[in-house]
């Protein structure tokens, strides 16, 4: 009977800290409403966006590269240092305020708050490499000011002219050779806590002729792996893997949503660069951009049951504050019992509370806990 009991405490403990490890993240637009019950069951807030663009466009994003001067708060158009400093009547201090009850929120609850760069609307040609250390220097500043990182979401990265192979190779290495400098930046200030992540697609580690992706290829295939030529996995704290906003039936014509085995494929490509604790997998339970179609709580909560029980880092959502309540009728609907929240933002609250609240007893159950406790 002792030895049963401790071996009941240790998987029990041994399940505990899987799931206490297991991370979830959201984004929360600038641009939207914010609660603090947004941010509920979530680990990693990133604010979005910073941006390189001094007038950000969503339908139009510039093709051109940072003019050098400053970080742009999105909502106010303004330097992002400006927009921290604390002055009765300023011009900013409207945004200033609700930026700083997310970052009390944050700190009250144990979560880190986290400066995501970049976005759709932000630059197509980014950085040039001798800008490199003046926007680090930069980052690095405001992170001496405010926030616990930097989350680098730079969508736009492959988008450029592949013939012209010079460009189209400066750009593809840019994020690495930004990472590295940043994380060099942070240890010369003593700041060596700080966060970095890194977003991208969900093909970011394809190898060429991969065909387990199927046939079709795209020209952000292996961004990742052109990434990692210049920084070390070492200097991430992790990478963010989006698995939305694009059709399924550009990896199958026979897929309208995504599939369980194709977030397999995914995970099995980063984890062939990534210790598995640095992946994670992002979800949009809702309406999605380019075509994107939502693949249901079902297979959410199965792929998310299969990264904790193989030991991956976590997931995140895009977004936790985000409106739009439409349902797109190909959306699968749940079988056991996950209903419509009644938009995406509601819906991401509500995988994640899931998520917080169930992890413990479904880790013990993986260890066969039923038959231990006879």
């Amino acid at each position: 009977m002792a030895m049963r009991r401790a071996l009941m405490s240790a998987l029990f403990t041994s399940a505990t800290s899987l799931a206490d490890a297991f991370q979830v993240g959201g984004y929360i637009e600038n641009w939207k409403a914010y609660a603090d019950k947004q941010i509920e069951d979530v680990d990693v807030v990133y604010y979005s966006f910073l941006t390189l663009d001094t007038s950000p466009s969503p339908y139009n994003p510039a093709n051109k590269f940072w003019d050098g001067k400053v970080i742009t708060e999105t909502m106010t158009l303004a330097p992002i240092q400006d927009v921290m400093k604390k002055v009765k009547w300023g011009p900013y201090e409207w945004q200033r305020v609700k930026i700083e009850k997310m970052m009390k929120d944050c700190k009250s609850t144990g979560k880190k708050f986290i400066w995501a760069i970049g976005g759709w609307s932000d630059l197509v040609k980014t950085l040039q490499d001798d800008q490199i250390d003046n926007f680090a220097t930069q980052v690095v500043e405001l992170l001496g000011v405010a926030g616990d990182g930097v989350d680098f979401d730079w969508e736009h990265i492959s988008e450029g002219d592949q013939n012209d192979k010079e460009s189209w190779t400066q750009q593809r290495h840019i994020i690495g050779k930004t990472i590295d400098a940043v994380w060099s930046k942070l240890r010369e200030a003593g700041m060596s806590d700080k966060i970095i992540s890194y977003t991208s697609r969900f093909n970011c580690f394809r190898t060429p002729n991969d065909n387990s992706w199927g046939t079709t290829t795209w020209p952000s295939d292996g961004e990742c792996l052109d990434t990692f030529e210049h920084a070390k996995v070492e200097h991430v704290n992790w990478v963010n893997l989006m698995v939305y906003d694009v059709p399924a039936k550009m990896i199958s014509p026979e897929m309208d949503v995504f599939q369980t085995w194709f977030y397999k494929v995914v995970l099995d490509s980063a984890a062939k660069v990534l210790p598995k604790e640095k992946i994670m997998v992002g979800f949009e339970p809702g309406f999605q951009a380019a075509g994107g179609i939502w693949e249901g709580f079902d297979i959410d909560f199965e792929v998310i049951d299969i990264m904790r029980k193989e030991g991956y880092g976590g997931i995140f959502f895009w977004s936790n504050n985000e409106a739009s309540s439409y349902w797109d009728p190909k959306t699968p609907s749940s079988q056991n019992g996950h209903e419509w929240q009644g938009t995406t933002g509601a819906n991401s609250q509500y995988i994640a509370k899931k998520v917080k609240a169930m992890p413990r007893m479904q880790e013990v159950n993986s260890h066969r806990w039923e038959e231990i406790v006879v």
